[in-house]
């Protein structure tokens, strides 16, 4: 199973990178077929096998040996073993040990894996958040989890139980995320933090509730750091080359998500903070 999975992983990202590079460039994602950029060679079947055309064209076209991008297999791999890790965590015990809420659990969190993929290589490619598609899958995470929400027995406070209401529970949070970075923008002009940030921390809010959405930027400035020290390092960027922080949020969120119960128990005893 967990090779089945990593199969549709690889062709789920197969399906990204195509709505990648629509829609950046203004194109439906689902209608016409896929093309070389270079010469327009309508590509064939054989050209479009997750990974395999790619390592069998040796990252060219077929027809005009233009460079690929290697963006193609990078997004399927990495689709494919977040889809992996993910059926690993939602069923431990196998496929056939599962119930319907595990099934409707799983998709979720797929679908929230596959988000944040398009989002990471948008914004690491061209320093731009799409703000439609991201209000979209807001939209869409915000009715997921209100709605799927599972209020904890007993709550401590008032504050607590007001948290146990999922659509609540979820507005809060997508709010400290916007806030967050609203404050930043608002403070310096735009110069600490893009507006697409404001968008990226709402959605992200959505996706892991909270206190998710504090492990959530915790994790995205310890990620942003080490990334800064090594781009620095090794790849020639100075201390004011640009840098979009968007990749280092959508990592840190899917940390949360794949690791979201544990991390929860462990700020839950450590903060002092009963309602998630």
């Amino acid at each position: 199973m967990i090779i089945l999975v990593f199969i549709i992983g690889l062709a789920v990202g197969s399906f990204l990178n195509v709505y990648i590079m629509r829609t950046y460039e203004g194109r439906s994602p689902i209608r016409g077929r896929s093309k070389c950029d270079a010469c327009q060679r309508v590509l064939g079947i054989r050209d479009l096998i997750p990974i395999f055309s790619y390592i069998i064209v040796r990252g060219t076209c077929r027809t005009c040996s233009a460079p690929l991008t290697i963006q193609y297999p990078l997004v399927e791999c990495a689709a494919g073993v977040l889809f992996a890790m993910s059926y690993a965590i939602v069923f431990p015990h196998g496929f056939f040990a599962v119930g319907i809420g595990d099934i409707v659990e799983l998709t979720r969190l797929w679908f929230f894996l596959a988000v944040i993929i398009i989002l990471f290589v948008y914004d690491w490619r061209w320093m731009v958040v799409p703000v439609i598609p991201t209000l979209v899958f807001a939209g869409i995470a915000y009715v997921l989890n209100g709605s799927f929400f599972q209020s904890a027995a007993e709550c401590s406070s008032f504050v607590a139980c007001a948290m146990n209401i999922g659509f609540l529970h979820y507005l809060v949070a997508g709010l400290v995320g916007a806030l967050f970075f609203f404050v930043q923008y608002a403070i310096s002009g735009g110069r600490w933090v893009g507006s697409g940030d404001i968008y990226l921390g709402l959605l992200f809010g959505f996706m892991v509730g909270y206190p998710g959405i504090l492990a959530v930027l915790f994790f995205a400035y310890m990620i942003g750091a080490i990334a800064s020290i090594v781009l620095m390092l090794f790849f020639g960027y100075g201390r004011k080359s640009a840098v979009p922080f968007g990749p280092f949020l959508a990592a840190a969120t899917a940390i949360v998500l794949l690791a979201h119960d544990p991390l929860m128990r462990f700020i839950e005893h450590a903060f002092y903070l009963p309602f998630y």
